[in-house]
């Protein structure tokens, strides 16, 4: 079951227990080009206390280098060998794992970021941002034929924002070789994509789409796959059972954490979404890191007020058995403690989901802090 942190003391002992701290980045550390408030001084708090930090992203849209050049415009202190992106991951896990010759070749689907990383890696590519590739002219199946690289032995697919009818169609035309001459590899499947001011369409939608005309689906290097795992502990020497990911979503971060054999503590300043369609129950909840600085400046009242977000925590009730509360956008919905009298719907907990005093829902659930600092 998934814990609140409510008091001085679960903050005290997060800290104490864990010695890494995985994020997640999107959502986490930044909102598109703005960083979540407080984060920068968790973060010198974690170091100030000789914590490791690694920052886990599925964005393949950069590589470690240009994510650097984004921490440091944010003003976050960040390192090359701390950030471990789903594009660095799929470069390593082609060169390390699949162990292509010098001619073998990748076609991609992606950006920049991807590119470069599998430069590093020492793997050949073509298609990406290749001026050939991004056109809106018609594919004419006819004249790629003759021109099909033979050497193409895996498609790859990340975030593209310049995708397009012919990189689909080239894409497919060397997937149709089968499985054993030409690997189907996607970054991540993320659904969505984080920006300021909402969300865009994720990787996993170009994939998707690739996956449906072949009738297989890809392999996914990235969160929640546990090759993004093995990477990190491959670069990194931790230990699991002090080790924490810290990530907005669960049914990529929270699940890498589980599917890593790590704890998971989910935070609610990222992509909200997810929380009604997943499944994972984190190791602990809090709604923003900065109360991860100081103890949470806010009180809780009974019975316990809930917002329809995580899945099968622990509510304790204090021996109430009905929550007052009224039904919006996500479901049961606490009124604000200083407004107990406001007219309300009454939600009667059933006995059977009640165990020792406490409340025990089976549906996904989320307790919604009302007051300073809410």
């Amino acid at each position: 079951m998934a814990k609140r942190l409510s008091t001085k003391e679960d903050y005290t002992t997060l800290l104490e227990k864990y010695d890494t701290f995985l994020f997640d980045c999107d959502g986490v550390l930044w909102n598109g080009d703005k960083p979540v408030e407080g984060v920068i001084d968790v973060l010198k708090m974690l170091r100030a206390k000789n914590k490791s930090v690694i920052f886990v992203s599925n964005n393949a849209s950069k590589s470690r280098v240009q994510y650097i050049t984004k921490f440091d415009k944010l003003g976050i202190q960040a390192e090359v060998d701390e950030v471990v992106g789903s594009a660095y991951a799929a470069a390593v896990y082609i060169s390390s794992v699949l162990k292509f010759a010098p001619t073998d070749k990748v076609y991609v689907i992606g950006m920049a970021g991807l590119e470069a990383e599998l430069a590093s890696e020492g793997v050949s590519y073509l298609g990406g941002t290749s001026p050939s590739d991004n056109t809106l002219e018609p594919f004419v199946l006819t004249s790629f034929l003759p021109e099909k690289d033979p050497n193409v032995k895996a498609v790859l697919c990340g975030l593209d924002m310049s995708i397009n009818y012919t990189k689909l169609c080239k894409a497919f035309q060397y997937l149709m070789e089968g499985e054993d001459k030409c690997k189907f590899l996607a970054t991540n499947t993320d659904g969505t994509y984080p920006i300021e001011g909402g969300l865009l369409p994720g990787s996993g939608t170009l994939s998707a789409s690739l996956a449906f005309a072949l009738g297989r689906n890809p392999l996914s290097i990235g969160k929640p796959g546990k090759t993004m795992m093995d990477c990190i502990k491959a670069k990194h020497d931790f230990d699991p059972a002090k080790t924490i990911m810290i990530g907005d979503r669960l049914d990529t971060d929270i699940m890498f954490g589980k599917n890593g054999g790590v704890s998971t503590l989910l935070v609610l300043t990222g992509t909200f979404s997810t929380f009604l369609r997943a499944n994972p129950s984190p190791s602990w909840i809090e709604r923003k890191l900065t109360s991860l600085c100081s103890s949470p400046p806010w009180t809780y009242s009974t019975p316990a007020f809930l917002k329809w977000y995580s899945s099968q925590l622990t509510i304790h009730s204090n021996n109430h058995t009905s929550i007052r509360g009224y039904f919006g956008t996500y479901g049961l919905m606490g009124t604000s403690p200083e407004t107990p009298d406001t007219p309300c719907h009454r939600a009667t907990v059933p006995a059977s989901l009640r165990q020792n005093n406490h409340v025990v829902y089976e549906t996904p659930v989320f307790p919604y802090d009302h007051g300073p600092g809410a």
